[in-house]
């Protein structure tokens, strides 16, 4: 009877098999990772949304006035002040208050609270030129447009454990004062350039963008690019409460 011969591949037939394992892993692992950026991203526009929805609960209560970005002496933050009307009252680390892409989530000094968002203070304590916090919700032109949160932290390693996002230069109407875009980090912020403003700042963390919130409750992502675009007003849309 004839001896049976053992059957195997050859050296050349594996190292096709490797070859092709190795060209759709090449292909397959940027999809998964992207994917998994477009989770975190959903879960960010979630936050936000939830967010949002407290704030215009809060100010049903409150006679249609949005609260204010800070008591004063700054002692409790606008997300102290809704905490009411959001779940997970009492944490100091809340996953609502936390974007799932954040690497640099900062801690407010007066309550120790764990937050990866910032506010929009731009024009803050300034009406006449679109400020939001502590002003009737009717004084606000464009909800739809105007941003009032989003994705963000500290501007540099300079910057105090402050919540919101502010460009001090801008009320006073100085000279060539203007939003600038930081890409010397990992993560594009968008700030006013300075090495000594101590306030916040918006970031990139989402494929080259931001999510963020309007005052009308919804929220979507924007790119950096389209956040720092000055209209022909000399204003900044998204940032200011007055139609354009």
């Amino acid at each position: 009877m004839p001896s049976k011969q053992n059957v195997g591949f050859t050296l050349i037939e594996l190292l096709i098999v490797i070859a092709i394992i190795a060209i759709i892993a090449a292909v397959l692992f940027p999809v998964f990772s992207s994917a998994r950026e477009k989770a975190r991203q959903s879960a960010c526009i979630s936050n936000e949304k939830q967010i949002g929805m407290a704030v215009m609960q809060y100010t049903q209560d409150y006679d249609e006035v949005f609260p204010c970005e800070a008591t004063s002496g700054g002692n409790v933050a606008l997300f102290d002040i809704i905490e009411a009307y959001y779940s997970g009252r009492g944490l100091a680390v809340n996953p609502l208050l936390i974007c799932p892409s954040a690497t640099d989530i900062y801690r407010l000094s007066w309550s120790d609270r764990a937050v990866s968002y910032v506010l929009n203070a731009v024009y803050w304590n300034q009406p006449s030129l679109g400020g939001i916090f502590g002003y009737p919700i009717a004084t606000i032109q464009d909800p739809a447009g105007t941003v009032w949160l989003g994705d963000g932290g500290a501007l540099n390693s300079r910057s105090s454990t402050l919540n919101d996002f502010q460009v001090p230069c801008l009320p006073s109407g100085q000279s060539g004062c203007s939003l600038v875009i930081d890409t010397t980090g990992p993560v594009p912020k968008l700030g006013d350039g300075s090495a000594s403003n101590g306030q916040g700042a918006f970031e990139a963390r989402h494929s080259g963008g931001c999510v963020v919130d309007f005052v009308d409750g919804h929220a979507k992502w924007l790119s950096i690019q389209q956040l720092a675009v000055k209209n022909s007003a000399g204003n900044y849309p998204y940032f200011t409460t007055i139609a354009d």
